[in-house]
């Protein structure tokens, strides 16, 4: 009877030792994701944690809903459509967008 008390006792404090061995307690199912505003968050291998994407979310009002985005139509032309030239420097090699109010230049050092 003694040893049957002394192998359970032993059990037990194994049990117990091994569930705290595992570090941090489940809080999700490994895989399981859900989604935080606009990010993804997804479950790690060993259930203790997720890990989301860092999206900028668009501004919410409140009660929730998301604000609606207006933007001004602008017709200011930069630069001929389509079409290349040099910086004021006269270094970096700029493209014009399609429709003339950006355009992308090289980022060469200029002495």
């Amino acid at each position: 009877m003694r040893t049957s008390m002394s192998l359970l006792c032993a059990t037990v404090l194994l049990a117990a030792i091994i569930s705290t061995a595992s570090g941090r307690p489940k809080k999700c199912e490994p895989g399981e994701t859900h989604m935080e505003d606009c990010n993804i968050c997804k479950c790690n291998n060993d259930g203790t944690s997720f890990a989301c994407t860092r999206r900028g979310c668009p501004p919410k009002q409140e009660g929730g809903k998301n604000l609606e985005r207006h933007t001004r139509a602008t017709t200011k032309q930069v630069c001929v459509p389509d079409s290349s030239f040099l910086d004021e420097q006269k270094c970096n090699t700029c493209k014009c967008n399609k429709e003339g109010t950006a355009a992308a230049c090289t980022l060469k050092l200029c002495l």
